[in-house]
């Protein structure tokens, strides 16, 4: 019986310091996605210095406590870089994005979709800088590593397609001392992804999807991106192009039209 008392004494302290290491482990984490939730509802309201504060103390508590290869921090520097170009402090957001990529890259691999978010936010960073070629690159990555990773008949591949084709129409719309002919080519781009998006949506029996990824485009080629007459439409470069969006378009109702 003596015996039986000491064993169960010891389960009990092994217990209750396997219990006492856990919450150890755990505390850290939930003060991180505490201090995240906080500085997300901040975020939300436009309170961005304290959104700022909250982001920044959720990343010190994730690197002191939980290291700097931690996914808590991978999550804190993405938001704190969110924050930081909320506030247009773009250098400053570039650099964190530039810590996740490397981040990503050393646990996951050049390829991993983890980077799929990060190349996002880079690319809505670029885009409010202006540096709209590195924009449509860090795109143009995502769409790469999604059709790696997932294959070239996967949903997220297809979105992957129209979000870097309704870029590069902005991009072809706004540049300025460019060519007709290099903003026809853009088009011509955009519409060829978007089209391979369409593609994709109707491959996977989704001709709702597929009809809006071809309509979606055309409409911000021939309305163009600030409210005004898009003169892309205009272009005879462009005319072949959009032949093809609206073949697309015919062939996604009729594919909707047959599932109905």
């Amino acid at each position: 019986a003596g015996e039986m008392d000491v064993r169960l004494v010891v389960a009990s302290g092994a217990a209750c310091v396997a219990a006492t290491l856990i919450a150890w482990r755990m505390g850290p984490r939930w003060r991180v996605a505490w201090l995240l939730r906080s500085s997300h509802a901040h975020y939300a309201s436009k309170r961005y210095d304290a959104a700022l504060t909250a982001a920044v103390a959720a990343r010190g508590v994730a690197t002191g406590w939980l290291g700097s290869a931690s996914a808590e921090h991978g999550k804190a520097l993405l938001h704190l870089a969110a924050v930081h170009a909320a506030m247009r402090q773009n250098e400053a957001a570039l650099a964190l994005l530039d810590e996740c990529d490397a981040l990503a890259t050393r646990i996951h691999g050049p390829a991993s979709l983890q980077h799929v978010p990060t190349l996002h936010a880079r690319a809505e960073v670029l885009e409010e800088a202006g540096d709209m070629d590195g924009a449509v690159e860090a795109l143009s990555r995502a769409r790469a590593i999604r059709h790696a990773a997932l294959g070239p008949r996967h949903p997220a591949y297809a979105r992957a397609c129209f979000n870097q084709a309704g870029l590069t129409v902005r991009y072809a719309s706004g540049a300025l001392e460019v060519s007709d002919e290099w903003r026809a080519a853009q088009v011509g781009q955009a519409a060829t992804l978007a089209i391979e998006a369409s593609e994709v949506a109707l491959a996977a029996g989704d001709a709702e999807q597929g009809l809006e990824y071809a309509e979606a485009l055309l409409e911000l080629i021939l309305s163009g991106t600030g409210g005004e007459d898009s003169e892309l439409a205009q272009l005879d470069g462009c005319f072949n192009h959009i032949q093809s969006l609206n073949q697309a378009i015919a062939s996604a109702k009729r594919d909707l039209d047959a599932s109905q």
